[in-house]
C-alpha cells in the first residue's frame, strides 16, 4: 500500500480531446495510431499525412501528453511522445496538472496492475473499450505531497 495520498486521476490530469476535423490536417503532420504503440512505452514509427489520406477526425497531442489506448486496454498501448502530432481518437491524450509529473504519471499508468485494473473496467466484448470517465477514475498516488508533510528539523542554540 502506498504511503503517498491517492488522488483519482481527474483530479490531477485531464484528457485533453481536441478534436481535428480531416479536412484541417495539414500536410506533413505526424500521425499516430494504436498500431504504432508497444507495450511499455515504445513508439515504433509513425506515419505522415500526405503519406496517406485522413478520412475521419483525429486528436491533436503535444510532447507534454500521454498517450493511452483505450481499445483493448489490456494491451498496455501508452506512449509518452517527444514529439507534437495527432493521434487516432482510440488514443486518449493525457496532461498531467501542476501536482503530478508527466514522467510519473506514464510510468505508473505503464505497470502492469494498471493495465489489468484498465481492462477490469473496460466494456465491450469484442473490441472491449475503456471510457475516458472510467480512466479518470482511476487511483494515482502524489508522491510531491510527501514534499510538503516534511519540515527541515529547526536548529536549536546553546550558549
Amino acid at each position: 500500500m502506498s504511503k503517498w495520498p491517492m488522488a483519482a486521476l481527474g483530479d490531477v490530469a485531464s484528457i485533453d480531446r481536441k478534436v481535428v476535423p480531416p479536412n484541417q490536417i495539414k500536410e506533413g503532420t505526424t500521425y499516430l495510431g494504436l498500431e504504432h504503440l508497444e507495450r511499455g512505452g515504445r513508439i515504433a514509427g509513425h506515419e505522415t499525412i500526405g503519406d496517406f489520406s485522413v478520412a475521419s477526425a483525429k486528436h491533436s497531442f503535444t510532447e507534454e501528453h500521454i498517450l493511452f489506448g483505450k481499445l483493448r486496454p489490456n494491451l498496455g498501448k501508452i506512449a509518452r511522445p517527444v514529439f507534437s502530432g495527432i493521434c487516432s481518437t482510440d488514443l486518449l491524450p493525457i496532461k498531467s496538472g501542476s501536482q503530478l509529473e508527466r514522467s510519473f504519471l506514464f510510468h505508473y499508468l505503464s505497470q502492469d496492475r494498471m493495465i489489468d485494473h484498465a481492462a477490469s473496467r473496460a466494456s465491450g466484448a469484442n473490441l472491449p473499450r475503456l471510457s475516458p470517465a472510467e480512466l479518470l477514475k482511476f487511483p494515482v498516488p502524489l508522491p510531491h505531497s510527501m514534499n510538503s508533510a516534511a519540515s527541515p528539523p529547526s536548529s536549536t542554540k546553546r550558549n
